[in-house]
């Protein structure tokens, strides 16, 4: 497999994370989801209240391939067990709204610090800058908030939703193309990445 040997540590939940990470470990790269002590949102929900045998469909549709574990990211006793995962990755992705990362205590100077050559990265609706950065981004908010759902729909039905989450899968898909990126740069460089 292509990412044979690459350590991914996801601090990801719902969808666009979680999907970029899946591509990743599709590709044979080793990933340790990171989820709090009641498991991951996903996990206890699912669209349409879809479970094959008893598990979420959403939560299976972009975890697969993956390793999990549950750490209180608020305790110390957490956060020692996080850092001791960042130290041995390749790969740290989060997709908390912006700033959540920091504030736990995983800001890029600790990251950084706890692993000189790692790539780091950030994924959130609206982006690490500008006036919407701090807004809460979904799928569904994203598709209208872009006039997507507005050309799907007729005008007897008026704006109407993509009948999958084509937004969160599509920036997966260029937040696990972002990062194959970085890793190169790793091998050639020796350098660690930030991207958000």
């Amino acid at each position: 497999m292509l990412l044979n040997g690459i350590k991914v540590v996801s601090f990801c939940h719902f969808l666009q994370g979680p999907a970029a990470d899946q591509y990743l470990a599709d590709m044979g790269a080793d990933v340790i989801k990171v989820e709090p002590l009641t498991g991951a949102y996903e996990r206890h929900w699912s669209g349409a209240n879809v479970y094959i045998e008893g598990v979420s469909g959403f939560y299976l549709c972009a975890n697969r391939n993956k390793r999990s574990i549950a750490i209180d990211l608020k305790s110390t006793e957490g956060k020692d067990v996080a850092r001791k995962l960042i130290a041995q990755a390749d790969v740290v992705l989060e997709n908390f709204r912006p700033g959540v990362f920091a504030r736990l205590g995983f800001d890029e100077a600790e990251l950084a610090r706890l692993n000189p050559t790692l790539v780091f990265a950030s994924a959130s609706g609206f982006g690490s800058s500008g006036p919407m950065a701090n807004k809460p981004g979904q799928d569904l908010l994203v598709q209208a908030r872009s006039g997507l759902i507005s050309v799907t729909g007729n005008k007897e039905s008026g704006p109407t939703p993509v009948g999958a989450a084509v937004v969160d899968q599509h920036g997966g898909a260029l937040l696990a193309m972002g990062i194959l990126g970085a890793l190169i740069r790793k091998i050639r460089d020796g350098k660690g990445t930030r991207r958000g």
